[in-house]
């Protein structure tokens, strides 16, 4: 039996990125996606416009349930690093 390729634009990928590989279980791929996004902008556009792209081809969509904690972890990790660094930097430069 043949696989068939599936083809076309993941709006779920382009709209969460990391979150959506990380729920798909491709965590370790969705949390360097959700960090590159947390830290820096403009890459983290492209982030979200691959996980768009590809997202349908490299994740198995309707095979396997969405994972939420994973998604989440993925969503709120890389902020709270974020915080808790402009955090601890404000201190020290108060």
């Amino acid at each position: 039996m043949t696989q068939v390729e599936k083809k076309g634009f993941s709006w779920m990928g382009l709209l969460f990125g990391g979150s959506y590989y990380a729920g798909y279980g491709e965590l370790g791929k969705g949390i360097i996606m959700g960090a590159i996004t947390g830290f820096f902008l403009i890459p983290g556009l492209f982030v979200h416009l691959y996980a768009g792209i590809k997202g349908k081809k490299d994740l198995p969509v309707g095979k396997q349930p969405f994972e939420w904690p994973k998604a989440i972890c993925v969503a709120f990790v890389p902020a709270v690093v974020y915080m808790a660094t402009l955090g601890i930097i404000a201190i020290i430069v108060k």
